[in-house]
């Protein structure tokens, strides 16, 4: 569950790097990071290791969030949440596949196929264009 999150956190983070943003950004992470060590505080405490899993999901969303708040005003939110739903439906369709066993789980290790998929649909979305992504990793 928490492959499209972190996917959306890590593009967001590179895209406030690269426009200069990392400094606010930082601000978010600080209190997410709080949030985080309060949440597993008591949800661990509470739940054991589902508390943690619970705890980890609701950061991972959270920073993703925060990246986006970051960013937003050099991202198309209509074009954001199909690149969202792009992200999800590919999640879910790794999963299936997996767990119908037409691919071994131990073969095909499932975040690298989720994050394939994700930057797949950010670019069948037109989110991101290979321009783009050019001048964010430098090339």
């Amino acid at each position: 569950l928490t492959v499209v999150p972190v996917g959306l956190t890590w593009l967001f983070v590179n895209l406030a790097g690269a426009i200069g943003r990392q400094r606010t950004l930082n601000f978010w992470i600080v209190g997410v990071t709080l949030v985080n060590l309060g949440l597993n505080y008591v949800l661990i405490h509470a739940m054991g290791v589902l508390g943690a899993a619970v705890t980890t999901l609701i950061s991972e969303c959270l920073m993703a969030l925060a990246a986006i708040w970051v960013v937003r005003r050099y991202i198309d939110g209509r074009r954001l949440l199909l690149s969202v739903a792009s992200a999800a439906a590919s999640v879910v369709a790794v999963w299936a596949i997996v767990s119908a066993g037409v691919l071994p789980a131990e073969f095909i290790p499932r975040l690298v196929i989720a994050m394939i998929l994700l930057v797949a649909g950010l670019f069948l979305t037109r989110l991101v264009t290979v321009s783009e992504a050019r001048k964010v990793f430098g090339r």
